[in-house]
């Protein structure tokens, strides 16, 4: 449920106008903490029961040297988020800020019903 919550949060972020989310920029506050924290808690809840937690615990489990598990899953994480930020990079070069917004929101409010919808038909 806190899944769905987090998606549709999403997508409300997305439609939400720039000047509605954020105040002037100091040079403390850079970084926009709001994107930072929702990246967090989308990826976070993203990953947890995923395929590649799924396979570190496998690993770990077979193995003895934990550390050695946590640092490649770590690493191939931190490179596959590399990557999809990169193509993110890559598209908004190509496509205008709004449509990447609408297109975000779209999707984050699709995963969110569905994941919602499966809860609800999972239920009855």
């Amino acid at each position: 449920m806190s899944f769905a919550a987090s998606f549709n949060y999403s997508f409300i972020h997305y439609l939400t106008p720039n000047y509605l989310r954020h105040e002037e920029k100091t040079l403390v506050s850079a970084i926009d903490w709001q994107l930072l924290a929702l990246s967090f808690v989308t990826v976070f809840l993203a990953e947890i029961g995923d395929k590649s937690q799924l396979a570190a615990i496998a690993l770990s489990g077979s193995s003895r040297a934990p550390r050695a598990v946590f640092i490649g899953a770590t690493v191939a994480l931190l490179l596959a988020s590399f990557i999809g930020v990169l193509i993110g990079g890559g598209v908004a070069q190509i496509l205008p800020t709004r449509t990447i917004k609408i297109m975000a929101a779209v999707g984050f409010a699709f995963l969110g019903l569905r994941i919602l919808w499966c809860d609800w038909r999972n239920q009855e």
